[in-house]
């Protein structure tokens, strides 16, 4: 029995143009594959659609020609590209332009297949208000601010929860696009996809790709992680904060948690696994003696340290990011 899905890609204004391209290729590509191995067991029929219909410019400037949103019988599914954006206050700035999209979305009884920053326009619905989604590890601080009912998994890729699965990342479209390939057939055809797109089908985390920032300006922030950078190797102690920074320990504690918060520890532990993840990914050190560089006397603390927060060993974060020589 063949079967006939639905795929509905919702453009916008600002769409990132390389997302929603992504997800129609990665179907294109279903397709042919289920002609070819599967005799047409399914067949993914995709359309471009918008609010109104008719021509949307992405933020490159090009515009798709889009259809008016339907509802099938058939089994159906939306897909939604992120935005095009460098910063948070990009995203913020457009929402009111969007607001006849982020009021359709209210009423969407499909499984909706979001991407990267499009889970800035359904928090704005209230679509996503007690569940738990990923998008962009560094938009976490400003959409947990921003949206307190939405439990972001900054680590996670993707992330399922209902009738909603949502990705970070803005060129995770394709994974988001394997994964509901899954959904509606079976995994082995989005597999054979993976293969052809040469994506990896297993990725499942950000936190290899995450990079510590903080948007502090505080003179007193800026003057100790400097010092800091300056040798880790070195055994900071908090007394020593304490002496860069002026500040009586206990102020030190205080302040550090208003600012960043932060413990004066974590704040030294996150500085010294960045170091780490550049230096693994640059350098031809062993590890073992890698791991002192960034502070670290006991190898094995090190790798526990190491593991937890970035979600591999270092040995197979080296094996995955190294610069091929």
């Amino acid at each position: 029995m063949k079967e006939l899905i639905h795929v509905q890609i919702f453009l916008y204004d600002h769409f990132l143009l390389t997302s929603a391209a992504s997800f129609y290729d990665t179907f294109m590509m279903a397709n042919r594959i289920s002609e070819v191995a599967f005799r047409g067991r399914w067949k993914w029929k995709v359309d471009f659609i918008s609010v109104k219909g008719g021509k949307i410019q992405s933020s490159s400037g090009i515009q798709v020609v889009t259809k008016r949103y339907q509802r099938y019988k058939q089994k159906s599914i939306i897909l939604i590209p992120g935005l095009d954006h460098l910063n948070v206050d990009e995203i913020i700035a457009l929402l009111p332009e969007l607001s006849s999209e982020i009021q359709f979305f209210k009423n969407l009884q499909e499984p909706i297949y979001a991407s990267c920053s499009a889970g800035y326009l359904l928090a704005e619905s209230g679509k996503l208000n007690s569940c738990s989604i990923a998008s962009s590890w560094w938009l976490h601080s400003d959409f947990s601010y921003r949206y307190p009912k939405v439990q972001l998994q900054m680590d996670k890729l993707i992330v399922r929860n209902q009738n909603i699965t949502t990705s970070g990342g803005a060129f995770s479209s394709i994974d988001l696009a394997l994964r509901s390939l899954t959904d509606t057939s079976k995994e082995i055809l989005s597999k054979s996809v993976a293969n052809i797109l040469a994506v990896d089908p297993k990725r499942e985390l950000q936190s290899p790709y995450k990079q510590w920032l903080h948007n502090s300006q505080a003179t007193w922030i800026l003057k100790l992680e400097r010092k800091l950078l300056s040798d880790l190797s070195y055994p900071w102690q908090i007394e020593d904060l304490a002496e860069i920074t002026n500040l009586h320990p206990r102020t030190l504690f205080r302040k550090m948690k208003q600012e960043l918060n932060l413990t004066p520890k974590k704040y030294l532990e996150k500085l010294r696994i960045q170091k780490a993840k550049q230096m693994l990914a640059n350098e031809n050190l062993r590890i073992s003696d890698l791991c002192y560089h960034c502070g670290y006397e006991d190898l094995s603390h090190f790798q526990k340290v190491f593991k937890k927060t970035v979600g591999m060993s270092p040995g197979e974060y080296r094996d995955r990011f190294i610069k091929k020589r």
